[in-house]
């Protein structure tokens, strides 16, 4: 009942703040991870939340890497 409740809040806060709504935290896993719907649906939430933090911090890092390659040249 717990999950539900986050479940709701995240899309509710989504409306105001998209970077951390439910439905890009789904879209996000689909195209980066190559995962369907259906799979991401039947993961528990916590794991959703853990997979869309460390596909942020990979990208965060990836960011940080090219920003150093162009101070170089």
């Amino acid at each position: 009942m717990q999950v539900v409740n986050q479940i709701e809040a995240l899309i509710k806060k989504g409306k105001s703040d998209d970077s951390q709504s439910f439905v890009n935290m789904v879209f996000n896993l689909m195209t980066n991870l190559h995962q369907p719907y259906s799979e991401i649906m039947n993961m528990p939430f916590p794991l959703v939340t853990e997979l869309c933090k460390a596909l942020e911090k990979q990208n965060k890092d990836i960011e940080k890497d090219m920003q150093k390659s162009r101070r170089r040249r």
